[in-house]
């Protein structure tokens, strides 16, 4: 008698608990879906840098691995040294 189900049947009087519902069974996929009964298509983890503001971002990835890397100013004698950054994004400003 639920109608989101794949079973609903819209004569049903009774809700007998055999109600099935579609979606991704695979606890390991991206959109595992812990209520569905029926497996339906899953996607995979993809992990990456999902900051696209990252050197290094995944457009591809639908999990963030963390580990996004970014340019900046690696000359410690500069206004905005950034000791975080492993790459010299060739904007350093002088100390005032």
């Amino acid at each position: 008698m639920q109608s989101a189900a794949s079973n609903y049947r819209a004569l049903a009087t009774l809700e007998d608990g055999s109600c099935l519902y579609q979606g991704c069974t695979d606890s390991n996929a991206f959109n595992h879906d812990p209520s569905a009964t029926l497996s339906g298509e899953c996607t995979g983890v993809v992990s990456g840098c999902m900051d696209s503001a990252a050197l290094n971002f995944y457009e591809d990835a639908n999990t963030d691995a963390g580990g996004c890397v970014y340019a900046g100013c690696t000359d410690s004698t500069r206004s905005n040294y950034d000791p975080t950054a492993p790459i010299e994004d060739g904007l350093c400003e002088p100390l005032y």
